[in-house]
């Protein structure tokens, strides 16, 4: 976690920077820059820029490398390589004249690195992640705010042993527009083949091997598209905030004869096994995945789907979001129910944290969160240190905070556990998330913006974060931001159980705009799939009242007052949680239809 510098008694984050070359690798927003301007990193990428930033001058090996960029996970050495080639190209860096390889060795960033402290003074108030101010002589514009940093607000930095925790426990995923709450555990990664009797003896709960994925057309350009969906989704899945227990087997080649997945369980030390294929067809690809248990060989799930041939990052994004967040899903719900068989009266902190968060992902909006939340505080009971608990108990108190008659209460509980995961996981997206829907009701909306783009530079194609940048863009003011994000949302994961979630923030964005048949339809989409969620009946409401369908509006009112008796116009308008003008102007619309409609005042 970042450090903390203390100042007229409030707490500020401040920037631990690595500066080489021309170039400042910010740890703390988890950006790299060069002179006025940020360079995208994949988040793998920069990891290992800053794992070399921080051993300059020293041949890192290759093992080393994997352990500290992919911990827990096999990986062969194209994605180290593949890592280098983006880091070299980012930092024009063609010649290797920084970052040289030692053939079959390993590699070294051949350049001084001064490690230092930014203070929150010395930052815009829109790079600072904290709430302190920022002092606007530090930086003239159009400058790097790192290198226009005044004196005195630079300390050497003292670098922290990092301690090697085997087994902690992270969280997938969360928050309002999140939902669903998973969980994984990180496994050590073996410096040697396990033994089966190894294997036998312990294998972690959520751990699973990757087979490669096989191409079964003619096109032998598909080859190399099978092996990028293998690798990415590795990468995928490593991302939900520390990852799972991961291998990629590289024993396994594909063949002819079938491939014995109990073996590849014994012999990885793993509980379950994915396997893929894709076949190309036209200008179509199909793609078809299975989730398979190790022990029995028994086919967990399965999911085939077309998807049309285009740009191969547009292409592999699409594929490895859509099966990395099923599989994870699907493997959360394995685990429940063995950890009820095996374990139904003595149930464990790992066990009362599948439970809760599988029971919190099925729980439609609208629902009784009460028991997800009470197995989610049990699990903390046990060890408090779990990061995923704490998203979850904030999770469940955000889902109905506006409808909630103990809402500042709820908001308050909300918060502190959102602020315990963020500290206990700072690098990882959800927390951020979380913290991000919190500051969001707290009316603090530019804060949960800055909380939401720091979880999209940790997760870049994480389609719950990219909703929830839509949703600030709303609040904001600037709905026709929202629209974009929305639509790569519903594309990455377009069967995801958030989906009628983010068709209502899309209505909501058509209804701002004056799109009001478009906002029907979103809004109708919304409520086919969830018409037990409260908002979606309110929105629904005012935007069939617009375009003169007011026998519907009605019936959505009768509808939002049966989930929420006693609901009235003038107790929304004390609950927005934006006062900015160009949003509290195009609500007014939103208002008069609800008013249309028969809203009680």
């Amino acid at each position: 976690m970042a450090p903390f510098a203390w100042s007229d008694g409030m707490e500020h984050i401040v920037h631990n920077v690595l500066r080489f070359d021309r170039f400042t690798l910010d740890l703390t927003r988890g950006c790299l820059r060069h002179a006025d301007r940020d360079i995208a990193l994949r988040p793998k990428a920069f990891e290992l820029l800053r794992h070399l930033a921080e051993n300059a001058g020293r041949l890192v090996p290759k093992d080393e490398l994997c352990r500290a960029v992919w911990p827990g996970v096999f990986v062969s050495d194209d994605s180290l390589v593949q890592c280098i080639r983006e880091l070299r190209d980012k930092l024009d860096d063609h010649s290797h004249r920084l970052i040289k390889t030692m053939p079959r060795r390993g590699y070294l960033l051949d350049a001084q690195v001064e490690p230092l402290f930014l203070g929150p003074a010395a930052l815009r108030p829109d790079q600072a992640i904290g709430t302190g101010p920022a002092d606007s002589a530090a930086e003239a514009p159009g400058r790097d705010p790192i290198a226009a940093a005044s004196p005195g607000r630079w300390w050497p930095l003292r670098r922290p042993a990092r301690s090697q925790v085997i087994g902690s426990l992270v969280l997938v995923s969360a928050a309002l527009i999140a939902g669903a709450t998973i969980w994984a555990t990180i496994g050590p990664r073996p410096t040697a083949q396990p033994t089966v009797a190894a294997a036998a003896h312990a294998v972690p709960r959520l751990s699973l091997a990757v087979l490669p994925f096989q191409n079964l057309g003619a096109d032998l350009e598909q080859n190399n598209v099978a092996s990028s969906i293998t690798d990415d989704l590795i990468t995928g899945l490593s991302r939900f905030y520390g990852g799972l227990s991961i291998a990629r087997s590289v024993a396994f080649t594909p063949t002819e004869a079938p491939i014995d997945v109990r073996k590849v369980g014994r012999e990885l030390g793993v509980r379950y096994v994915v396997e893929g294929t894709i076949r190309r067809s036209g200008d179509q690809l199909r793609v078809t995945a299975r989730l398979i248990d190790a022990s029995t060989a028994a086919n967990i799930w399965t999911e085939s789907f077309d998807t049309e041939l285009r740009g191969i990052s547009e292409l592999r994004d699409e594929v490895t979001m859509r099966l990395s967040r099923s599989f994870v899903v699907e493997l959360f719900h394995a685990e429940r129910a063995r950890s009820i068989r095996e374990r139904p009266d003595n149930p464990d902190a790992t066990d009362y944290l599948i439970r809760a968060s599988t029971l919190l992902h099925d729980t439609p909006d609208g629902g009784d969160l009460s028991e997800p939340r009470r197995l989610f505080r049990e699990a903390l009971r046990l060890d408090g240190s779990l990061p995923g608990a704490w998203m979850g108990v904030a999770s469940s108190y955000l889902r109905r905070i506006r409808f909630s008659p103990t809402r500042e209460q709820d908001l308050q509980e909300a918060s502190e556990a959102a602020e315990r995961a963020v500290t206990l996981k700072p690098m990882a997206a959800g927390p951020h998330v979380t913290r991000g829907w919190v500051r969001y009701e707290q009316k603090r909306m530019g804060d949960a913006l800055m909380d939401f783009e720091h979880a999209m530079q940790l997760d870049p194609r994480n389609p719950e974060v990219l909703a929830s940048i839509a949703a600030a863009n709303i609040m904001l003011g600037r709905p026709e931001n929202a629209l974009e994000s929305l639509r790569k949302a519903m594309r990455l994961s377009p069967t995801d159980r958030h989906l009628p979630r983010w068709q209502l923030i899309m209505g909501v964005a058509r209804l701002h705009l004056g799109h009001d048949d478009e906002a029907v339809e979103w809004l109708r989409r919304s409520a086919a799939l969830n018409a037990q969620d409260q908002f979606t009946q309110l929105f629904l409401a005012s935007a069939l009242a617009r375009i003169g369908r007011e026998a519907e509006a009605r019936a959505a009112v009768a509808n939002l007052l049966q989930l929420a008796p006693g609901f009235s116009l003038s107790r929304f308008r004390s609950l927005e949680p934006s006062d900015a003008p160009a949003f509290l102007a195009q609500r007014e619309r939103v208002y008069d239809g609800l008013r249309r409609a028969g809203l009680p005042d």
